[in-house]
Order: C-alpha cells, then sequence, then structure tokens
C-alpha cells in the first residue's frame, strides 16, 4: 500500500466555510470593513482553513495582502505577540519611501512597539523633536489607533486581511486591539479574521468579555463553527494521505475514533502504518507518543526541547539553547539537532515553513506530557537559563522548576517590556506576580532587611496601581496605592506621600467616589513641600477637581496659585512646570468661561493650548479643544465653537489618533449644529 504523506494534500471540506469566508474578503475589498470569528475545537482544521484562503488569495490577479500571526500560550505574557509576528515580514520587505508613507503620522507609536524600526525611523526624520506625553488611561489606546492607522494606509494600496489565530491563547494588549479593529465603523479595506476554541473558554476566561465587547459592534460581526467531518470528507481525507480509496473497515474505524476531528483521523492513519501490532484504541495522546517512542534517541531529544518550547525557533536558536544550558537534555552537537530535525519532519512531526515548530499544539502537549517530571524540569530550567530578552517566557519557565528569585527578577523585567509599549493589563498581570514573589521572598533575618522588602513592595505596589488606573481598574488601583502608602517607612518622605495622595485622588474620582478623592488630593496639596513644582501639580489637580465638581470659586484660587507656582520654579524632579502651567490655565480658562468674563476664559485656553503643543502634552492639547468649543457654545458663539471642533478633528487625524480625541470633538460639534438647525451636517 502506497504511503505519500501524514498529512492530505488537499483541502478537504469545509467548502461552505471557505464561502463564507471569501464573502466577507470580498465585501472587505470593497471598503466594507469586516470581521469574521472562526470557532472549533482543537485539531478541527481552523489553521488549515486559513492556509486554503491565504492559498487563494495569492493567486488572485491582485491579490489580498495577508498578514498572519498565531498566539501560543508561553507567550501570552508578551504583548501584541502574534500582531508583531504579523506585521514584522511587511517591514522587512518594504522600502524607505514606502516605510515613510505607510507610518503616516504613527511613526512615534509604531517605533515605540517594534523598537528594531526606531533606528529607521530616525533616519528618515520620521520622530518627533520630542517624547509625546499622554495620560495613562489613553495611552494603549493611543497605540491601537496607531496600528489600526497602518493597517488602513496599507488597505489603500490593496486589501488587508489580518489573521490572528488562537486568541484564547493571545495576551491582553492583542485582545484589545482584535476588540478595537472589531468595533470600529471606519470605511476602510480591511478584514479581521480571528479564531478560537470555545471549549478553551472557562468561565472567568479573559477572552469571554473581548468576544461579548466585539459582538456589540455596530458593524455585524460574522461567525463560522467549524464542525466535525462526515463520512464522506473523511472518506477524501483518508484518500490524500493513503493513496487510494479508503476501504469500509479503514473508514469505519477512522470515523468511530476520531469523532470527525481530522487531526485525529491522521494520528490514527500513522499509527496504522508505523504501528501494525499495537491497538489503535487508545488517546490521541497516546497514539503520539507511542509513534515517538520509535524514533532514534535525537529526534526524541529534539522534539521534547521544541515541545517544550512551545513556539516556532530556528535551529541557531535551538542549538544556542541545548548549548547554553547546564542541564543534561541529551544532545548538544549540532549535527546530533540537525539529524533530529530532519528525522522529526520525515515522519510527519514538525509544522511545514522556515521556523521550526511541532505541527500541532496538541501534538506539543502530547510530547511534553510524556516528560518525566524530572526531565520535564531538566528541559524548563534549560529554556529559562537560555533565553534571553524575552522576560516573559523566561518567567513561566522559571516558575516550573521554583526558581523563585530568577522568576522574580523576570517578572519585573516583563513588566517594564509591557510598559515599554504602554501595554497596561499586561503589565499589571507581571506586577502581581512580581509582588506575590516579593512576598514570598527574605531578603534578611534583620530588621534593615524586612525593611528594605516594604520598600521593594512598595515601589511594586505604586506601579500596579497605576497600571491597574490605566487598565479601567480603579478600584483595583485604589487598594494598591493605599497598601503602598501603608508600607513607607518611617520618617515618611512628604512628597513621596503627597504623589501618592493625589494618585489616590484621582483613582477615587475615577471610581465615581468624587468626595472621597477630592479630599485625598486637598490631602495631596497639605503634604506637598511648599514652593515646589509638587506643590504646583497637586494644586493644579486639586483644581480641576473643583472646577468638574463645579467648585468655581475655590478652583480659580487654586489655578491661579499653581500658574504662580509654576512659573517661578524651575523644572525638577521629573515635573515639568510648564506642563503643570498648560494644565492650571486650561482650568482656570474654563472657570472664567462659565464666569462673568467668558472672553477672559476664551483667551486663556487658546494660550494653554499653545503652551500644551510646545511642550507636547498631547491630552492637554485636546482638553483645550474640547473646553473651548463647550465654553464658545456656552456664550452663543456656536460659529467659533463649531470651526474650534473641526479644527481639533483635523489636529487629531494629523496625529493619527481620530477615534481617541476626534470622536468627543465630534459630539461637541454635532451639539452645536443641532441647536443651530444645521441638521444635515
Amino acid at each position: 500500500m502506497a504511503r505519500s504523506a501524514v498529512t492530505s494534500p488537499n483541502f478537504v471540506g469545509r467548502h461552505r466555510e471557505l464561502a463564507q469566508l471569501a464573502g466577507a474578503l470580498a465585501a472587505a475589498a470593497d471598503g466594507q470593513s469586516t470581521t469574521i470569528l472562526v470557532s472549533g475545537s482543537a485539531g478541527l482544521g481552523a489553521s488549515r482553513l486559513l492556509t486554503e484562503a491565504q492559498r487563494r488569495l495569492s493567486s488572485l490577479p491582485e491579490p489580498l495582502r495577508v498578514l498572519r500571526g498565531s498566539a501560543r500560550s508561553i507567550r501570552s505574557g508578551v504583548p501584541y505577540a502574534p500582531v508583531l509576528d504579523a506585521l514584522a515580514p511587511l517591514f522587512l520587505e518594504i522600502s524607505d519611501a514606502e516605510l515613510a508613507e505607510l507610518a503616516g503620522p504613527s511613526a512615534e507609536e509604531l517605533g515605540q512597539l517594534m523598537p528594531w524600526l526606531g533606528a529607521r525611523f530616525e533616519r528618515l526624520g520620521l520622530m518627533p523633536a520630542r517624547p509625546t506625553i499622554v495620560a495613562p488611561a489613553r495611552r494603549q489606546g493611543r497605540i491601537l489607533e496607531s496600528v489600526l492607522g497602518l493597517l488602513s494606509r496599507l488597505g489603500e494600496r490593496r486589501p488587508v486581511v489580518l489573521m490572528l489565530e488562537d486568541l484564547h491563547h493571545a495576551d491582553a494588549a492583542t485582545r484589545a486591539l482584535a476588540t478595537f479593529i472589531a468595533r470600529i465603523s471606519r470605511t476602510q479595506r480591511l478584514c479581521l479574521v480571528a479564531t478560537y476554541q470555545p471549549d478553551e473558554l472557562t468561565r472567568g476566561h479573559p477572552l469571554r468579555a473581548s468576544l461579548e465587547a466585539m459582538a456589540e459592534s455596530p458593524r455585524p460581526l460574522q461567525r463560522i463553527g467549524l464542525e466535525p467531518l462526515g463520512h464522506d470528507e473523511l472518506a477524501e481525507l483518508i484518500e490524500g494521505i493513503e493513496g487510494e480509496r479508503a476501504s469500509a473497515s479503514v473508514l469505519l474505524l477512522v470515523a468511530e475514533r476520531s469523532g470527525g476531528n481530522p487531526l485525529v483521523a491522521e494520528a490514527l492513519l500513522a499509527a496504522r502504518h508505523e504501528l501494525p501490532n499495537v491497538s489503535l484504541t487508545g488517546s490521541f495522546e497516546q497514539l503520539v507518543v507511542t509513534r515517538l517512542k520509535m524514533r532514534s534517541d535525537r529526534c526524541r531529544a529534539t522534539l521534547r526541547l521544541l515541545a517544550t518550547l512551545g513556539r516556532p525557533t530556528t535551529a541557531e536558536e535551538l542549538g544556542a539553547i541545548a548549548a547554553a544550558s547546564s542541564y543534561d537534555l541529551g544532545f548538544v552537537r549540532k549535527e546530533d539537532l540537525a539529524a533530529g530535525l530532519e528525522e522529526a519532519r520525515q515522519h510527519g512531526f514538525l509544522a511545514p515553513g522556515p521556523l521550526l515548530d511541532v505541527r500541532h499544539e496538541l501534538v506539543g502537549t502530547a510530547i511534553a506530557h510524556d516528560l518525566l517530571p524530572w526531565d520535564t524540569r531538566r528541559h524548563r530550567g534549560a529554556l529559562g537559563q537560555a533565553l534571553v530578552g524575552v522576560p516573559a517566557e523566561t518567567l513561566v519557565h522559571r516558575l516550573a522548576v521554583f526558581d523563585l528569585p530568577g522568576a522574580m527578577a523576570a517578572a519585573v523585567e516583563a513588566a517594564d517590556a509591557a510598559e515599554a509599549v504602554d501595554a497596561a493589563d499586561v503589565e499589571l498581570e507581571h506586577l502581581e506576580v512580581a509582588i506575590e514573589l516579593s512576598a514570598s521572598l527574605s531578603l534578611g533575618p534583620d530588621d534593615a532587611g524586612d525593611a528594605l522588602k516594604s520598600q521593594r513592595l512598595a515601589e511594586l505596589e505604586t506601579r500596579a496601581a497605576e497600571a491597574a488606573f490605566a487598565s479601567g481598574r480603579s478600584d483595583r488601583a485604589t487598594a494598591y496605592v493605599l497598601s503602598a502608602i501603608a508600607r513607607l517607612a518611617k520618617p515618611v518622605d512628604r512628597g513621596r506621600l503627597a504623589r501618592l495622595h493625589e494618585r489616590l485622588g484621582q483613582y477615587r474620582r475615577s471610581a465615581g467616589d468624587s468626595d472621597g478623592g477630592l479630599a485625598e488630593i486637598r490631602r495631596a496639596v497639605g503634604l506637598a513641600p511648599a514652593d515646589t513644582l509638587l506643590c504646583a501639580d497637586a494644586l493644579a489637580a486639586l483644581a480641576q477637581a473643583e472646577m468638574l465638581d463645579g467648585i468655581f470659586a475655590d478652583a480659580e484660587v487654586h489655578a491661579r496659585a499653581a500658574i504662580d507656582l509654576a512659573r517661578r520654579l524651575q523644572p525638577g524632579a521629573g515635573v515639568d512646570g510648564r506642563s503643570i502651567e498648560a494644565h492650571a490655565i486650561t482650568t482656570l480658562g474654563v472657570v472664567l468661561g462659565w464666569g462673568d468674563v467668558p472672553d477672559d476664559g476664551v483667551a486663556l485656553l487658546r494660550e494653554a493650548r499653545v503652551l500644551a503643543q510646545e511642550t507636547g502634552q498631547l491630552d492637554d492639547v485636546f482638553r483645550v479643544f474640547a473646553n473651548l468649543t463647550t465654553v464658545l457654545d456656552l456664550i452663543g458663539r456656536r460659529d467659533d465653537a463649531i470651526a474650534v471642533a473641526y479644527e481639533g478633528i483635523a489636529e487629531a487625524r494629523s496625529v493619527g489618533q481620530e477615534a481617541i480625541y476626534g470622536n468627543f470633538l465630534r459630539g461637541n460639534a454635532a451639539e452645536s449644529l443641532f441647536r443651530m438647525g444645521r441638521w444635515r451636517e
């Protein structure tokens, strides 16, 4: 009996699903942005469906551009991992002129997301003269809109298909991007195709909330649910693998044992040929492991390391891991590694493509589960030692071998990496691991060691509070900052305590506790050392809070005090006096705009805008636009209010942040247009 492959070269079944996918792609090519969710249990062929769609798209007279990335559980702590995998090939192939055009107004954010592009952006003069400053709560949104802007500009050339596989394994930042793209009702030639396994979604799985948010999109989602293959489709699958029609007995065996799952069917057929004397009634894992035991020692060692790594890699990296580790993994020589990989490829254990990867997640899981506990420890230890520059992965491996100090360091490094790309949700996850580990580790038996440990925990909790706030979790931010305050060493640094109470005030206000938040900010003003920029900053925050609560008289007094102090003092301690001044002037402008001298308020707001632009304070720039439109409308200058709103929308578009800032201004403009009876506009 001739046997040609472990997998069928033919695309089997799924023709209805492929047609549905084709229809959505055609709509996206016509400018109707679409989102398709493909769901199915592991092994049912979601990746095979996307591969076939990609193959057919590449043969079109005007092919669509396909960007494809896959999430892995080992990389769930790496922000935007599958998105960066999808984008990287694009930037490697385009010219400098094309790069400048595609980056558009988002070079700063894209350079932040992909540091390896930063030098190229610098050389092309695409980076701003000074870094743009954005409030924590809006930083991730800025990154999301920058990626969407890139995809939109790419779509102006030819339609774009962004394929994100296994979204149930994705990091929080990738889930946020997928949700953002699905919910934006903007005309663009873009199709998002995301796959996930519904049986992986436990009750508290974070993807559940993302799917619910996607479902609320103004654009209807399209869904494709993969079902098991039928008998006729299984017969076609068997014929593609075996090279001849399946007998009734083989078809019955495969149908009963696989349940219509093509991956399991392939494993059964491979085991049937390689293990003629072995019962095929075992589980999928047992079939994989039994086939593995027939391979050479070097093949088994190679596959076990690759399966434990849990993601695609290169032969060079795999060899470096084996060579750099102090653990004995059964092979170290390059020729053994190459031979092991070749044998694994011949017997269908590796996925096709330039990178090395086990052919399916379930195959990798089976291989990894076959390791004894001590063998698992050796492999995890080797990976924890050898992986450099990927702290989120190092963290997983070091935790697996109970290397708590190493895991603690990796968790902080992973949080730093997430903070660098403004992925606050991911940063918080790593910080919480670091806090838990820090609380478990003893820094010394003496009081000095305890004090150092307490201070370190306070620093981590302060960071965690800000990350939680940026993630929209104000209650958790409040809890962390209260714990940090309680841990501060005596005598307490009044400046640091003032800063913590100011942040606590912002967190409480965000959570809906206006009175409690105002009290905390007032306490911060009382704690801040007099005649310092820290005091000016606290006064500006207090003035804004009072203005928002309608306490205009107090707000005016405190805003003027903040302006005076900021103008008198030089920048220091990481605080820019001019940005404080711009912030306080904006508040004062609003107060006067609602008072007896609105024209003075308008003048102050225009002054604040200039200052905010000079200092790169993007939030303050658009805070001025929003307040200026409100004040102008309030005093009856609605034509001017509408003009300012349109100017602000154009400004938001010019910096690639039209959704974040432009939509609020559209709301203000709509209100003025409504009052003027300009219905069509």
